[in-house]
């Protein structure tokens, strides 16, 4: 991955943790979850092109489980699906 990739990466998952804690409390919520990336410095069209793309990707199951950006790492294959989304959401915005 190169540098610019792995700096775009840092906002996100510090934005995907918001999300997780959102979820904490029973389950995934969508305008929770783009809220919380709102409140983290996305914008409203970011936050909601990333949760499209998580959900599709990732699946809304997956993204409402607390252990998701807890102490569980990002398996290779949700790694690249929030690689693709910042790509599409937040570089290419």
């Amino acid at each position: 991955m190169n540098t610019t990739m792995t700096r775009a990466l840092g906002p996100v998952l510090a934005g995907l943790s918001l999300v997780g804690l959102a979820a904490c409390g029973g389950g995934y919520e969508r305008q929770d979850a783009v809220d919380e990336l709102v409140e983290g410095g996305f914008t409203t069209e970011q936050a909601t092109c990333m949760m499209t793309e998580l959900e599709t990707s990732i699946g809304t199951d997956r993204l409402g489980d607390r252990s998701f950006l807890g102490s569980e790492e990002l398996t290779a294959e949700e790694e690249a699906a929030v690689t693709d989304a910042t790509l599409k959401c937040l570089v290419g915005s």
